[in-house]
């Protein structure tokens, strides 16, 4: 370890130093959206300070032992280039194995995807963030009863449980906490879409849907729901119906993200796997999954069926129509 640095769980106090790290990425959190995971991860939100400076971060998520989340990896630009941010994701993926979770996700920018490949993950899928500029939605065309207070929203659980490949029910609850959240439910639990207020733009998502009938009735809500604001917009591009709706609504590409993906806990005898990451031991590669050399992509679905693992859990593509955003997947 570096001299001069140590890592530190995050604590309230520190919130605003965060919200500083994620001014300058540029990213759309809120100290709102901050309270709110720590909240959910009071003993998995790291911090690396340098000296006095809290210079790097990275949390940790659990749906369970079906699956964690890693997110909110940032690190100030003068501290790059010296292995904060891999430390802190080590960290991470070091509690999230302690819990005995068995797959681990994160989403990466094409600077972070390097990173995480020497570590171990490998993509699995692609994100594409999608921006629509300020402006007021068309009349007519939506439906004003979708609307539901938050506290009382009826969210069709068990769509997001098949949809999204894991429960994340607590999320979903804690989410609707979220001041100035809104949010829209489908009749006979057909789907439902949340909007939240965020530092540049407010964020759709999550919406998860039956069909894209329902998909469309969700997006013409919250574009007057946002009144006037601009809206984000986080797609799996396996949804070809979400980007079809994105682009016939005004909706640009900003981001592209790999979603990738690390076994969890149990190595395959006789492989010479590393216990926990499924690389094979001298090359970095993941073995039995079909990884484009050097470029850490997979050919088909995350191909770990050579490590004797049952496939990570998979989001129905053609169900969620907007993630959560790349903190919670």
């Amino acid at each position: 370890m570096e001299a001069g640095t140590y890592i530190h769980l995050l604590r309230g106090e520190h919130l605003p130093r965060v919200m500083e790290l994620t001014a300058l990425a540029g990213w759309n959190q809120t100290l709102a959206d901050l309270e709110r995971m720590l909240s959910i991860a009071p003993e998995s939100a790291f911090g690396l300070w340098r000296g006095e400076e809290l210079v790097s971060t990275a949390m940790a998520f659990s749906y369970g032992e079906e699956l964690g989340w890693i997110a909110m990896v940032l690190t100030h630009p003068d501290a790059r280039g010296r292995g904060y941010a891999s430390r802190l994701t080590a960290r991470a993926v070091e509690w999230l194995r302690g819990r005995g979770t068995r797959w681990m996700k994160l989403d990466a920018s094409h600077l972070g995807q390097p990173v995480y490949e020497r570590m171990g993950f490998v993509m699995e899928s692609r994100m594409e963030r999608y921006l629509r500029p300020g402006e007021v939605a068309a009349p007519g065309e939506w439906d004003a009863g979708l609307s539901q207070p938050p506290e009382s929203a009826e969210i069709p659980l068990a769509l997001d449980r098949a949809a999204f490949g894991a429960d994340r029910g607590h999320l979903l609850h804690l989410l609707l906490r979220v001041p100035g959240v809104r949010v829209a439910v489908v009749p006979d639990g057909g789907g439902y879409a949340m909007l939240r207020p965020g530092a540049k733009a407010v964020q759709l998502g999550p919406m998860v849907c039956r069909d894209l009938a329902a998909a469309r009735q969700l997006l013409h809500w919250a574009l007057h729901a946002s009144d006037g604001s601009p809206v984000q917009w986080d797609i799996h591009t396996g949804n070809e119906g979400a980007l079809g709706l994105a682009s016939a609504h005004g909706f640009t590409v900003q981001r592209v993200l790999a979603r990738m993906v690390l076994p969890g806990t149990g190595a395959v005898e006789g492989t010479g796997v590393v216990e926990g990451t499924g690389v094979v031991e001298g090359t970095g590669v993941v073995e039995g999954t079909g990884v484009v050399e050097g470029t850490g992509a997979v050919e088909g679905d995350a191909g770990f069926r050579g490590l004797g693992q049952a496939a990570p859990p998979q989001p129905q593509g053609n169900q969620v129509y907007a993630i959560a955003g790349f903190d919670f997947g």
